[in-house]
């Protein structure tokens, strides 16, 4: 295969990379989307989004294991063989999911879904460990692949969300007299244009692919050329300084060592650019825990208590609608400078926050919030949820580009993961118990209200 280029990029490693990073969070997306048809067949009901949240975090045990044997062995040793074993896992997961997502097993004289949660609990795993996984593998090639990743990374929502929209999730259920009860109304939902099982099945198929692009990028020829060494830049400095040296030592060169030095010069000054402070350092994993704690652990939990008292398709629309605005985000921010990234990202922050709050106070006042009734409000809701997608999945891909291109960028992002997961855990556990044991958020029931 030859070589396909534009500005120098290997287009290539960029849909490789695409098709890699669609495999991040691909399962649990797909799980979470699939909710609404699951919550009507499986005993667990609506708590099933709270069981769902909780198996994620707990989920986090796949991280601290690699983390532990990443200290115990070189990083380089075991990483190829964890993203196999991931792989794996979740497309054998997925298979067997389609399978026996509907067995019910009865603990104690009470029907459960045992074998979903248990599959749902392995995907989790997988999920959970790409964070502290994936970034650090696209470290080994060049940073402008990076957004390529974050791109997939973005689609893993976004794929599963139109696939369900396509079964048929959507649209607002109609209000039918009870069979058991003639004074009880009931929702009445349509039935999907293709069964869980099939939804299954596609996630798998996509695993399968995104295990096939990280072959091609781990063993490829033309891949393998856009590959970079992480060198120790004293180890480089002192390089440079050791041969200006040599050449400042033959008198008869003179003209040779000052073009030497020159050259060491702007090569210090580069590497000067590519430093980081502790202080930044520490600001930029802490602001990425906080954007992490909103977007994967706080909002997630309250998004039905803000978006379903606008109606159901309201609801999905959301979904879908935001899950499109992150590659989106993620492809602008490929486009913009690292000078014009660090200049604006707290502004950024700041206005996504403004819509978290506005997100907050609709679900704190479910199930009767702002503009219930109007056209004007389920527009509003909308494009609020997609700002915050947008925003904060343009700081997410900022962040992750300015730790790349620092002097320690393979492990400034490994740890960019583990501040991704502790915000993560942080936001979902803390709104778990607000949700469970709080009366501060009120559900929504179409036929109730």
């Amino acid at each position: 295969m030859s070589k396909i280029a534009f500005n120098e990029r290997v287009v290539l490693v960029d849909i490789l990379a695409i098709l890699f990073g669609i495999s991040s969070w691909i399962e649990v997306n797909g799980v979470w989307v699939e909710t609404p048809i699951l919550v009507q067949r499986l005993p667990e009901s609506w708590n099933l989004a709270a069981y769902v949240v909780v198996i994620t975090q707990l989920a986090n045990i796949g991280p601290i294991i690699y983390s532990i044997l990443k200290f115990k062995f070189t990083l380089k040793s075991i990483e190829s063989p964890a993203i196999h074993v991931t792989l794996l896992i979740g497309s054998l997961s997925c298979l067997l999911l389609s399978v026996f997502w509907d067995r019910i097993t009865e603990i104690n004289g009470n029907p459960h879904s045992v074998a979903f949660l248990v599959l749902v609990t392995l995907l989790a795993v997988v999920d959970c460990t790409t964070s502290v996984l994936y970034l650090p593998f696209m470290a080994h090639f060049k940073s402008k692949y990076l957004m390529s990743y974050l791109i997939g990374q973005g689609l893993s929502g976004l794929v599963p969300s139109v696939v369900a929209l396509i079964q048929g999730v959507g649209g607002n259920p109609k209000c039918v007299n009870s069979t058991t009860d003639p004074n009880k109304v009931i929702p009445e939902y349509s039935d999907p244009r293709f069964s869980v099982n099939v939804f299954m099945i596609f996630l798998m198929v996509m695993v399968l692919v995104s295990w096939l692009a990280f072959i091609l990028l781990n063993h490829y020829k033309l891949c393998q050329t856009e590959r970079v060494s992480h060198k120790d830049d004293s180890d480089e400095i002192n390089r440079l300084r050791a041969v200006t040296n040599n050449e400042e030592s033959d008198s008869n060169c003179e003209k040779s060592s000052e073009e030497s030095a020159l050259k060491l010069e702007k090569r210090l000054k580069q590497t000067n650019d590519r430093n980081i402070s502790r202080h930044s350092f520490g600001v930029l994993l802490i602001t990425q825990a906080y954007i992490c704690a909103l977007t994967n652990g706080v909002l997630p939990s309250i998004q039905s208590y803000s978006c379903l008292p606008y109606g159901n398709t309201t609801y999905h629309l959301t979904v879908t609608l935001s899950s499109i605005a992150n590659p989106i985000a993620c492809f602008i921010a490929f486009y913009i400078k690292p000078s014009i990234i660090k200049r604006t990202l707290p502004a950024v922050i700041i206005v996504g926050t403004v819509c978290v709050a506005y997100i907050i106070v609709t679900a704190v006042m479910s199930p009767t919030p702002p503009l219930q009734d109007l056209i004007s409000g389920k527009v509003l809701i909308v494009l609020v949820w997609i700002a915050f997608t947008a925003l904060f999945s343009y700081s997410r891909a900022c962040i992750a580009t300015i730790l790349r291109n620092t002097s320690t960028g393979h492990k400034s992002l490994f740890f960019c993961g583990i501040f991704t997961q502790i915000g993560s855990t942080f936001g979902a556990i803390f709104m778990f118990v607000l949700t469970n044991y709080s009366t501060i958020f009120v559900p929504f029931y179409p036929c109730n209200n």
